[in-house]
């Protein structure tokens, strides 16, 4: 009789030093996270080079990964970020009445997630898996800017959305074009109800993009998502001086309406990826 071989997948925890000290984020005003998970990485992975940390080298990320998830979620419940969030708000607010004074025009995009959020998960600043978008500064997630333009720019092509004359080439920018009329700022959770970030799992089957069930392997992913019912904050302006100059007239009220409003139900239709199974949708509650 073949005994199955052992797997180090049975052992439950990973265990090292570096990982009771850097990431307990006892004190998150003063501790940088994306830092100390880094720090705990490099460290942890020295421990399991020489058989200390409990886990095979080759299991050791999965491990890490399932570990930096948890104490991100116990760490970042509402009660205990408030002051983060704060901050947050508190900046967004200084961007806007900025870009209000240099363009003209400024408007906060207030929605309400009513799935999970996942962004940047392919270019993560955290050695995870699926990682996320992290401020450095603030130590919270954030939706940069790029991200916003480009929903909003594939929203307006796809519905073929034209304002004051303008196609989607001139309001956002092209090569041929030049600079858009639309400025986009990077978005922040500024409320949340129980945990901004919450766990999530997916189970991958097939390695790479082949499909074939022989070769089937489901290996469980966890990776931090921004939790349902946090509210986000999108800063966007609309530089009235330049528009203007392009579209005629100095009553521009109704063209901006329509771009800030087109932009908010480009918002509606999904943020981030994974937007087809349902993650990233946004409900809209002012601007």
């Amino acid at each position: 009789m073949v005994k199955p071989a052992k797997s180090s997948r049975r052992v439950s925890e990973l265990r090292c030093e570096a990982i009771k000290k850097y990431l307990s984020f006892e004190n998150l005003p003063l501790q940088n996270v994306v830092s100390s998970v880094l720090k705990a990485f490099v460290d942890c992975f020295v421990e399991c080079l020489d058989g200390g940390c409990g886990v095979d080298v080759s299991d050791y990320i999965s491990f890490f990964n399932r570990f930096v998830t948890r104490a991100l979620a116990e760490s970042y419940k509402c009660d205990r970020v408030k002051h983060l969030l704060n901050s947050a708000r508190e900046y967004v607010a200084r961007v806007y009445t900025a870009a209000e004074k240099v363009f003209g025009s400024a408007f906060i995009i207030e929605g309400e997630l009513k799935s999970r959020l996942l962004i940047h998960t392919k270019s993560p600043v955290m050695p995870l898996d699926m990682g996320i978008s992290w401020d450095f500064i603030l130590n919270i997630p954030f939706v940069p800017a790029s991200s916003v333009k480009g929903l909003a720019r594939s929203y307006f092509e796809a519905n073929k959305i034209v304002v004051g004359g303008l196609d989607a080439d001139e309001l956002f920018g092209s090569e041929e074009g030049g600079v858009g009329y639309i400025v986009f700022f990077d978005a922040y959770p500024v409320s949340c109800q129980e945990k901004l970030i919450e766990p999530d799992v997916i189970t991958p089957h097939y390695p790479g993009d082949r499909i074939d069930e022989l070769s089937a392997t489901p290996t469980p992913i966890v990776f931090p998502a921004i939790a349902p019912k946090t509210v986000m904050h999108f800063p966007v302006a609309v530089n009235v001086k330049l528009i203007g100059k392009k579209i005629g007239g100095q009553g521009l009220g109704k063209e901006i309406t329509a771009i800030i409003s087109n932009i908010a139900k480009a918002l509606e239709s999904g943020v981030g990826a994974k937007t087809s199974v349902g993650y990233g949708r946004i409900k809209i509650v002012k601007y």
